[in-house]
């Protein structure tokens, strides 16, 4: 390959033992529509080792990548090129590029042109005179970083901003709680035994079946360390980081073992190689508009990256990377410059330029979840934002860790898989957390584990709808737990009672909640969120009974507890705020209503991950309230978020989403006659329609 080498084989083959046969899906099929990647190479051979693995990597990206070793005609095929929904980029071999790109700068159908060469300093310079040319890059690890980025810049946005806490919107960030406890949690399955390590593999590696996953699990890390493997086959890393930013919960299963060794070598290098004086380190990357003005806006806050986090010592390296992206739709380029005091730091990070495919980047890696102090930012002239950030010594936020610590008192458990079960079940991951309390139930002997995951699955399937399959397993949960231990009766109680609640059986779903709390009352072992829940629960039930005073009464004694006793994030309060609103919405006092729902909503934004169903509930009770006060719009938008984010949990015919659908689909139908209509005679028997219609339409749900 005179004049470029786009990949090294020879390197890249010490990890091929640990990619299975069907590359791994990078993106989405919906992000690899996004592009139609063109490959313009004087030396292209697909019979060559080095060339078809640079295909791959390319294909993990697009669904239609073309090669051509013509110049003619590669132009002649892009110039034919109209769909405008999707970014062509031309990728370019450094022999072409002073002789090509000139002529086809002004092409409409290109938005971005990447260069590669050996000798990228030569063209570092060129390059500036060309906006459409994002960067030069001498191997394919950089080149695809700067195209993922291209291609999709809100994938990378996919950071927890948590301001100072006198911003009282965003000094709470849910997913970065969740996260961060799925991390500990990953991190401490880890540590565990190798055989519990073959068992780990053996009982859940199986059963979550995805063929475009890379298997990790049977690297041999005499032959190439986790760093080696990460750095090295880009198809690791952006799965692993694709896992920890979405929280991916089928990756960071399948993932666990290679996570948790890349963060051990991580830490090992840190603690052989310590730095001693001040270190300061770049990375370049697009982020929303949004997200930029947010970052304006947390000065002395905090920013924590959800994933293994590549920064160079080379400023202009990142800023390349940066400017790469400062056109892009609906984002900014930001090159962060990051400072390390030695001194203060508490997160590991190591120099990976020996395991480096490519050295001249002076890579520098951060673990997981590493989180930076938001110290200034400012803007340039072009657009590009300079946020400068330092690392932490750990002393975050003051309210955001006693969350933390709230959550993690309440998913303890036996062993780590038991913690990861209670935390999915709390995410709102419900089938995923059924198949890891499952899994734990098939391998126990104590028969007091079996009937108490058995009560867990309860819980579970009466959740997504199976209460035929509840009720078993909660009968039989009873049977056996019945005066033993009393918190455990309690809960099952309350299960039970939940039940007959979806069964219509008021009377007696109430009189288990009210057992519930009178053992609650009576137990020292039982917790206050406990207590909270039985007496909300005991609420809900005297609200559907009209019995409104009664029903009040046990909810204003539940915030008494909470207000206290929880975080004022806590997702208790937030629930408790949820029945005051609906009950003021049963009395038909709307504005009551709708102030205590928004207050419930506030905290369920910053404190529940963006899909949990309490997510999709409050939206709905929020459109509710909406056709009251004839604000179709907003009811509408609201309704049809409940449905995106209930259906992300349970199935299409769960009976939560059918009522609610009913709903949505006779606010809609109502909204059109409205603006089909201007007559005096409409608009006076609009809200009477409008009741009538809802009232029928959630009837035949």
């Amino acid at each position: 390959m005179a004049g470029s080498t786009f990949l090294n084989p020879q390197i890249n083959s010490r990890c091929q033992s640990s990619v299975q046969k069907d590359p791994p899906c990078r993106f989405s099929d919906e992000n690899k529509r996004k592009s139609i990647l063109i490959w313009l190479d004087a030396y292209f051979d697909k019979k060559e080792p080095d060339y078809q693995i640079s295909l791959e990597q390319l294909q993990y990206l697009s669904n239609e990548v073309s090669t051509f070793n013509n110049p003619d005609e590669c132009i002649d095929s892009l110039t034919e090129i109209n769909d405008k929904t999707r970014k062509i980029i031309l990728i370019m071999d450094g022999t072409f590029a002073k002789s090509i790109v000139p002529l086809i700068e002004d092409v409409p159908q290109i938005d971005s042109i990447l260069v590669f060469r050996n000798d990228v300093h030569q063209y570092d310079q060129w390059a500036k005179d060309y906006p459409k040319v994002k960067g030069v890059f001498a191997g394919i690890h950089s080149l695809i970083k700067c195209l993922e980025q291209i291609i999709d810049p809100d994938y990378f946005t996919m950071i927890d901003i948590i301001g100072p806490s006198n911003i009282n919107y965003n000094y709470l960030n849910a997913s970065f709680v969740y996260s961060q406890l799925l991390k500990e949690v990953l991190l401490d399955i880890h540590t565990e035994k190798e055989t519990d390590r073959r068992s780990f593999i053996e009982h859940y590696y199986k059963p979550l079946s995805d063929n475009t996953i890379i298997d990790l699990s049977g690297i041999d890390y005499k032959k190439h360390s986790p760093i080696h493997c990460y750095s090295i086959n880009s198809s690791v890393f952006n799965t692993v980081n694709q896992a920890l930013r979405t929280v991916n919960v089928d990756l960071l299963v399948k993932m666990t073992f290679f996570i948790g060794d890349l963060h051990k070598q991580i830490k090992e290098l840190h603690s052989k190689v310590p730095i001693k004086d001040k270190l300061v380190v770049f990375r370049g990357q697009a982020l929303t508009k949004r997200e930029c003005k947010k970052l304006e806006t947390s000065i002395g806050g905090f920013i924590s990256f959800n994933c293994f986090l590549s920064t160079s010592t080379k400023q202009d390296i990142s800023k390349m990377f940066a400017e790469s992206n400062s056109s892009a739709q609906g984002c900014n380029g930001v090159l962060f410059e990051i400072e390390i005091d030695p001194e203060i730091s508490s997160s590991p990070f190591a120099s990976i330029k020996e395991y480096s495919q490519f050295p001249e980047e002076h890579e520098i890696l951060f673990s997981t979840h590493t989180i930076f102090r938001i110290d200034r930012v400012t803007v340039q002239n072009d657009g590009l934002y300079y946020v400068h950030l330092s690392l932490t010594n750990g002393n975050h936020d003051k309210n955001l860790y006693e969350l933390l610590a709230y959550r993690r008192k309440e998913i303890e458990g036996q062993t780590c898989i038991h913690r990861l079960a209670q935390l999915l079940y709390r995410m709102g991951k419900f089938q995923h957390a059924k198949h890891f309390f499952q899994i734990l139930r098939g391998t126990t002997f104590s028969w007091d584990e079996i009937f108490q995951l058995s009560h867990y699955i309860a819980r579970i399937d009466c959740q997504i709808g199976d209460l035929k399959h509840a009720t078993a397993q909660q009968a039989i949960a009873m049977q056996f737990y019945a005066g033993r231990n009393p918190a455990l009766t309690a809960d099952i109680y309350v299960g039970m009672a939940e039940i007959f609640l979806r069964s219509d059986m008021l009377e007696d779903s109430l009189e288990l909640y009210k057992r519930a709390y009178t053992i609650a009352e009576q137990s020292p072992t039982i917790n206050d969120h406990s207590k909270v829940l039985y007496l909300n629960n005991i609420g809900f039930v005297l609200n559907l009974q009209k019995n409104y005073d009664q029903a009040l009464a046990h909810f204003e004694k539940a915030l008494d507890i909470a207000v206290v006793r929880f975080p004022s994030t806590h997702p208790d309060i937030a629930n408790t705020y949820q029945n005051i609103g609906s009950l003021y919405f049963d009395k038909r006092d709307f504005k009551m209503s709708i102030d205590y729902l928004k207050k419930s909503f506030d905290i369920q934004e910053v404190s529940l991950p963006s899909d949990h169903p309490s997510m999709g509930y409050i939206h709905y009770n929020l459109s509710k309230v909406y056709v009251e006060l004839n604000q179709c719009d907003e009811a509408i938008h609201h309704s049809q978020l409940a449905i995106d984010i209930l259906k992300k949990s349970f199935s299409d015919d769960h009976p939560e989403i059918r009522k609610i659908q009913g709903h949505h689909d006779a606010v809609s139908v109502v909204q059109r006659w409205k603006r089909s209509s201007d007559t005096s005679q409409h608009r006076a028997f609009e809200h009477l329609i409008t009741q009538l219609v809802i009232k029928m339409m959630e009837d035949d749900q």
